[in-house]
């Protein structure tokens, strides 16, 4: 097919008339006129289309992302023109790929739609000390993942070794390339050498499972998913960014990538199957939209006390459908599934009820007793003590004498509309601490603090590093 061909089939698909009340909309007659020569060829197509979700209900969201119509139009032009051949085996679909184009736009692609939500789900406070890329490509996501985790170190695995040289060379100039390894491998064979991604705490993969679906078929790729599961470290994650076979409701890039895909004999799951594939494997799922139309981000989570692949996880399904936005768009929300396992068995967790605040404590060098609202009397084995202060009603000497503590403290000015002024003297040496501040006091300090500007209602608040097991012995 020439450029222009190419590019007036992209124009078809994004332009034609989804509003039309016929059988088959122009997208469909388009499609089925220009590679279809026989009717056996257009009957097959017709009917492949109808089940990719095209010409069978109006969808009037027919905007067009430059990034997939070019990813369309630059890597499957040709196996779209002939797709009647493809369907009557006189042509190999793999043969009408531009596969060295899939890489490049699928990035351009990725930065316009499903990257966003990816690096969402990679930021939301998890450290992140191992990580590993299965289909890394030139190392989009590892490379940010470094730069952004100074202190984590990765693992790119592509089967395309020149990828990695590239993914490589790019790590030298940002000067990570000691955080970084690459493995050139058939991503399939993880399975039976798990001890690469042993210890990981995020493993990611976008739009890989479902050409290793296909490959391996059910069984061996949750048995796959599972020798993930099985190498990660206790509340481990694997984002799964994916496709989901498009419906006649679908955006019409869903539907072509649905279409594209069965073309070449890979059947896109449903949303439930993956979501179920991903349980028989061991994970606890949350998911949300992937932007990109059709897709999905899957965060897999391994919890801290791990089942064993295949059980049946104990809560109910992790996701839920969100309220129709008003363009229509779905989206998802996360509800994290893991139980409630303390790092520190410190905690004793009370029942739900009310609980008088402050508790009234003598400090050691205090002149009155100190208001405590969180220590180990509300909660037994309590890792620290909060005492708050009115600033404004302590008088012109100080709350306290100079002493010691053989604890840690910290004292907290919060934020206010008019600046909180306090003097505090360590040792040898005076601080002006104006708010918002935190000073520590390290255990043995000689200190004290006076007032210089504060209103009643300002608060400092003292925070008192207990001894493991309960709170400060300095604390009647």
């Amino acid at each position: 097919m020439t450029d222009f061909a190419a590019k007036r089939m992209g124009n078809l698909i994004v332009n034609h008339d989804y509003s039309s009340e016929q059988k088959y909309d122009s997208l469909v007659n388009a499609l089925v006129t220009s590679s279809c020569s026989t009717p056996l060829q257009r009957k097959q197509l017709e009917n492949l289309l109808k089940e990719c979700g095209f010409g069978q209900q109006p969808n009037t969201d027919v905007s067009a992302d430059l990034a997939m119509l070019t990813w369309m139009n630059a890597c499957y032009a040709d196996l779209l023109a002939h797709a009647g051949d493809v369907l009557l085996g006189k042509v190999e679909a793999n043969s009408l790929v531009n596969h060295r184009l899939v890489g490049p736009t699928s990035r351009m692609v990725g930065e316009s739609t499903f990257y966003a939500p990816v690096f969402d789900e990679l930021s939301k406070g998890f450290p992140i000390r191992y990580f590993v890329d299965i289909g890394a490509g030139v190392g989009n996501v590892t490379l940010r993942v470094l730069q952004g985790h100074p202190n984590a170190r990765a693992l790119a695995i592509d089967k395309n070794g020149d990828s990695l040289k590239r993914a490589m060379a790019e790590a030298v100039e940002y000067d990570i390339a000691s955080r970084l390894s690459t493995k050139t491998m058939d991503a399939a064979l993880l399975s039976e050498q798990p001890e690469l991604i042993t210890g990981a705490d995020t493993v990611c993969t976008l739009f890989c499972c479902h050409d290793l679906l296909a490959k391996t078929g059910r069984e061996k790729f949750v048995s796959w998913l599972a020798a993930i599961y099985g190498a990660l470290r206790p509340k481990g994650r694997m984002i799964v960014a994916e496709a989901v076979h498009a419906d006649a409701k679908s955006h019409w890039f869903s539907k072509v990538f649905t279409l594209i895909h069965r073309l070449q004999k890979i059947v896109l799951p449903r949303e439930d199957e993956w979501v179920t594939m991903f349980e028989e494997a061991g994970f606890m799922v949350n998911m949300r939209d992937g932007v990109m139309p059709g897709s999905r981000v899957f965060t897999l989570l391994k919890p801290e006390m791990a089942k064993a692949p295949g059980e049946k996880t104990p809560t109910p399904l992790a996701f839920k459908r969100l309220e129709e936005e008003p363009q229509g768009r779905t989206t998802r929300q996360s509800q994290p599934q893991l139980p409630m396992v303390a790092e520190r068995p410190l905690l004793t967790i009370l029942p739900p009820q009310p609980i008088t605040v402050p508790v009234l404590r003598a400090v050691e060098g205090h002149h009155a007793p100190v208001p405590f609202y969180f220590d180990d009397s509300l909660v037994p084995g309590a890792p620290v003590s909060i005492a708050v202060v009115d600033l404004g009603a302590i008088p012109p000497g100080g709350p306290a004498e100079p002493h010691r503590h053989k604890h840690t403290e910290y004292y907290l000015l919060p934020a206010y509309p008019e600046r909180v002024e306090i003097e505090v003297t360590i040792d040898d040496h005076t601080f002006n601490l104006i708010s918002p501040a935190l000073l520590p006091i390290h255990a043995g300090a000689r200190h004290c603090f006076r007032v210089r500007k504060a209103k009643p209602g300002q608060f400092i608040f003292g925070v008192f590093v207990n001894e493991q097991g309960g709170q400060s012995h300095e604390i009647q």
